[in-house]
This record gives C-alpha cells, structure tokens and sequence, in this order.
C-alpha cells in the first residue's frame, strides 16, 4: 500500500511537471517583447538627447552671431573715432551711420549681411562709454565699451 502510495504521489508529480513544461508556449513571445521594449526606451531617450542637443547648438549659433554683431558695431564706431570725422554724441544718444557717422535719438540699426544688425548708444561721455547691442532671430548681445 505504501509503494502504490508512493507511485501514485510521483505519477501525480510527472503529470504536473509535463504540464508545466507544456505551457511555456507563450513565455518566449513575453521576454521577446519586453526585450524590444526596453531596448526602444533606450532608443527613444537617446534620440531626445541628440534632438535637445540640437537644438542647443542652433541657440548657441544665434547667440554668437549677435554678439559679433555687436561686436561690429563697438568697431565701427572706434574707428570712425579714429579715422572718420565722427567726433562723438552726446549722452543718451544713438550713433546713425551712413555715408558719415551722425548722433539721433532715436536707435537706427544697421544691418549687415547675414541678416543680424547693431546699433550703438552713447551711455557716457566722460570717461567715454558706448554700448552696442547686436541682434538675430530675437537674441540680443551686449558690447560696453569705456576708455578715458
């Protein structure tokens, strides 16, 4: 009684380890698709780090060509110091050029060829300070300049 017991115990062991291993049908398919889906994750965080990336690098161009805009236009009014006849504005005063450097009061940008422009402001006379400002596509840069 006890042997058949026993029989009967790892019968009921085999039947159900046979229909273990029977149902593992779809357990491939699941660890297939959580695989593909981790690795798109991945793929797609990956993919908006380059785009931020991008997208810094364009404001980063922008930012620079405003600041050599700028930069342009502390120069041209250093030099028409220099060699032109421009003598110099007074305070709060814009600097207008054209065929010769003028003052107004009202900002006159000056636009270069790459579509970014300047504009040059009298901030104060003694000790001299000018402040340019040069834009493109809605970012603005500062140059100050001051000398005795």
């Amino acid at each position: 009684m006890r042997i058949y017991k026993f029989m009967r115990i790892l019968q009921i062991a085999n039947n159900t380890n046979s229909r273990i291993k029977n149902n593992n049908h779809g357990s491939a398919l699941l660890i297939t698709v959580l695989i593909l889906t981790s690795i798109l994750a991945v793929a797609l965080g990956a993919a908006n780090l380059v785009v931020s990336g991008i997208k810094m690098s364009g404001g980063q161009e922008r930012s620079t060509i405003a600041y050599f805009a700028a930069e342009a236009g502390a120069e041209r009014v250093l030099w028409n110091l220099h060699y032109g006849d421009f003598s110099g504005c007074n305070l709060g005063e814009y600097v207008k050029f054209g065929a010769a450097a003028t003052c107004d009061t009202n900002p006159n940008p000056e636009t270069l060829s790459n579509n970014s422009s300047y504009s040059v402001y009298y901030k104060s006379t003694t000790p001299l300070a000018i402040t340019s400002t040069g834009g493109f596509a809605n970012v603005k840069r500062i140059v100050e300049l001051g000398f005795d």
